[in-house]
């Protein structure tokens, strides 16, 4: 844990002024005078924190005037405090520090405190920055600390006890409404002097929420929602690798340092909430990912919305879309899902007819609703923002007489269909028949027990993250809206408009503006851009994001691409460059290439009866060869070899063999379809020298490049080998 002998006079002061001040009356600097009471302590809160001065000066000189005619006792307080306030810090001088709070002492009337206690202000753990140099909210915090414990009557059990000392500290940072005053730094400062084995060595939240995305996929599966807990999670998965001789890491050592700056841009896009965290959220297996290249993609992503991953096969492509999105979405999985959108994931799934009756069942069984009434039930409002229909009423009419009672003595329609659930009284009134309860209990079970359930459960990263692959049929009806023929429950051909991926998504972000929705096209090059966006192309810049609107063609309906919906492409560019791919994309969409990448698979080797390949040096030489020839656009991604490495040494070479012969060397094939002499160099320790056997042309060879065990275990290190 973070407890560092170097440490200790600080954590010696800190357990002093908990004890003498915060759970006793005694001054810390002076133990022998009484001043830490609750009339001091509400004397100088009303002084310095809820009386401030308006007037030009530096902090000290307002300080001045704000205890002018204070008693020494209470001089006493702010002494104590500003000794508090200079223990974290590493960047200030400690004869500033002394000379500070000396200067104090003239106006306190108080004498120099023993020489011993100068001590504990020469170390510091952290460099404050501006936000801790406000000190009038770092002071405040302590002394409403001091206010309140000594209300409770439970001071010293609650300073003695980490959970309850941090609900406490975060209690009241909540009830100062100003956000830019809650000085959460010296929270993090006081809990880490006082229970150094339970809080990391940071002042800044949004550091630790930085490291909490960029290693929170190294604990997996889940992760305490709490999110100092979640940062002890995230040092005892790393310590075996970064502790070292006895010495424990720190989160701001290199390369840690490095890595999780790198992924700052995420913070930035979006300011986390004070101690959010992912909580029992299912996190992705971390083995084929560094959080760096997550990170690379991260920080574009504060700059715009859209993103295209292009690189060739094997680099990873699809794997870092799906990581980037699980981190965009990661912190509010916890959340429960707003009303709306849980009202309209149910209207989506149930036939109009049970909405109605699930709504109907909802407001008060044995009640009776005119129309007008049941068209503003949450539940068919949700529906009818799910599938817009030209004339919502009649719909609502329809669905109620089809499925009224056969023996309805107010409704006339002659054609009805089961169930029957409805009936209406003399005023045009509707309920629920005795049967439609019955209905509605037994095959509506599953909704009516999400609906009582409320939003309670966590939401899973489906409920933001939708998955398309385009492709050459890929068509503007799938992506947007289109008509598509269905059969209705009287077997009617009727020809609804369905909207596609994007409007579903675009509708479900807009319905939650304050949770980020993540759309992943992958092979976002293969399908026609021009046909599958039409004129919405427009609407995926940044600056038209929830500002200009269309109407569609089909539905009639307007449409607009929300602020909170983020579009991760990814592109081979094996099958297609950059240069060909259609401007009007290129031109909205930041591009972040993966390259294969070697050192992932180093120390990695596969042994034969005789002979030993390294993986990373055959990835780089067979790479090499394919860029002399087609350029780096065609190389071969890590990610072939990747399940090999990680497979147990003995089961690397079957692996191997398959991945060799089955995936790597077709790929080749294509890529050299008309050039076989060049693939002939690119594999030339596979072609057979000095063979007294006719070796067929190469153009019709399609077993180049193909072997097995020692064969060819000998021939890939030649090839590693250069």
């Amino acid at each position: 844990m973070p407890h560092r002998p170097e440490h200790e006079p600080l954590y010696k002061a800190a357990r002093d002024f908990a004890d003498r001040c915060l759970a006793g009356n005694q001054s810390l600097l002076w133990p022998d005078r009484t001043a830490w009471t609750a009339a001091n302590v509400a004397e100088v809160k009303r002084r310095h924190v809820d009386t401030p001065l308006e007037a030009e000066g530096s902090f000290d000189e307002i300080l001045m005037q704000q205890m002018a005619g204070a008693s020494a006792e209470q001089w006493a307080v702010i002494c104590d405090t500003y000794y508090v306030y200079y223990l974290p810090a590493a960047n200030i001088k400690p004869s500033t520090k002394r000379q500070k709070i000396e200067q104090l002492l003239v106006h306190a009337g108080l004498p120099a405190p023993a020489a011993d206690v100068w001590a504990a202000q020469s170390p510091g753990f952290t460099r404050i920055g501006q936000r801790y140099n406000l000190k009038r909210h770092q002071f405040r915090l302590l002394l409403m600390l001091a206010g309140r414990l000594k209300q409770t009557g439970e001071a010293r059990e609650i300073v003695s006890n980490a959970a309850r000392l941090q609900e406490a500290l975060d209690a009241l940072l909540d009830s100062i409404p100003e956000p830019a005053y809650r000085a959460r730094d010296m929270r993090h400062a006081l809990l880490y002097l006082l229970f150094p084995n339970n809080y990391e060595p940071i002042i800044d939240t949004s550091a630790k929420t930085r490291i909490l995305e960029t290693f929170g996929v190294r604990v997996g599966p889940t992760l305490p929602a709490d999110l100092d807990q979640a940062l002890r999670a995230i040092r005892a998965a790393l310590a075996p690798q970064y502790d070292s001789s006895g010495q424990l890491f720190r989160f701001y050592d290199e390369p840690l340092k490095q890595q999780w700056q790198a992924g700052r841009a995420w913070v930035a896009g979006r300011p986390p909430t004070d101690r959010q965290a992912p909580g029992q959220t299912q996190l992705p297996p971390a083995d084929t990912a560094e959080p760096s290249d997550v990170a690379r993609v991260l920080i574009p992503l504060t700059y715009t919305r859209n993103v295209i991953l292009y690189g060739p096969p094997g680099t990873g492509k699809t794997y870092i879309a799906g990581e980037v999105a699980q981190a965009l979405v990661r912190s509010q999985l916890l959340q429960a899902p707003p009303e709306t959108a849980r009202l309209q994931a149910i209207a989506a799934e149930l036939p109009f007819y049970e909405l109605v009756a699930l709504a109907l069942y909802q407001a008060g069984a044995q009640r009776t609703y005119p129309v007008a009434e049941i068209m503003q039930m949450p539940l068919v409002q949700a529906r009818l923002q799910v599938s817009p229909v030209a004339h919502p009423r009649e719909s609502v009419w329809n669905n109620l007489q089809s499925h009224t009672a056969p023996d309805s003595a107010t409704v006339r329609v002659t054609r009805r269909a089961e169930p029957f659930l409805f009936d209406k009284d003399t005023e045009s009134r509707w309920h629920l028949t005795a049967e439609g309860r019955t209905y509605v209990d037994k095959e509506l079970g599953e909704a009516l027990a999400t609906l009582q359930q409320g939003g309670a459960a966590p939401t899973t990263s489906a409920e933001y993250i939708v998955w398309t692959t385009f492709h050459q049929s890929y068509a503007y009806e799938d992506f947007v809206e289109g008509i598509r023929p269905q059969a209705n429950e009287n077997g009617e051909l009727t020809y609804p408009v369905v909207p596609g991926v994007l409007r579903e998504i675009s509708r479900r972000a807009g319905a939650q503006p304050n949770q980020k929705f993540v759309l992943v096209i992958d092979e976002i090059n293969r399908g026609n851009i021009a046909k599958i966006f039409g004129e919405l192309i427009t609407l995926l810049e940044d600056d038209k994001r929830g500002r200009l609107s269309m109407r569609l063609p089909y539905s009639g309906q307007s449409f607009t691409v929300p602020p909170n919906l983020y579009v991760i492409g990814t592109m081979n560019t094996a099958d297609r460059s950059i240069a060909l791919l259609d401007v009007a994309l290129r031109r909205r969409f930041a591009f972040v290439e993966l390259t294969p990448e070697p050192d992932l698979l180093t120390g990695a080797v596969v042994s034969g009866p005789d002979t030993v390949v390294e993986l990373a040096a055959l990835l780089r030489g067979l790479n090499a060869g394919i860029r002399q020839h087609l350029g780096h656009d065609y190389e071969i991604g890590h990610s072939y070899l990747l399940r090999v490495s990680a497979a147990a040494p003995e089961a690397r070479l079957p692996l191997l063999e398959f991945v060799w012969n089955n995936q790597i060397i077709p790929l080749l094939h294509e890529y050299f379809y008309s050039q076989p002499e060049k693939l002939q160099q690119v594999l030339e320790p596979f072609v057979l020298a000095d063979s007294d056997e006719p070796q067929p042309a190469l153009s019709a060879n399609p077993d180049l490049g193909r072997a097995e065990g020692d064969e060819l275990i000998a021939a890939l290190a030649r090839l590693a080998a250069g």
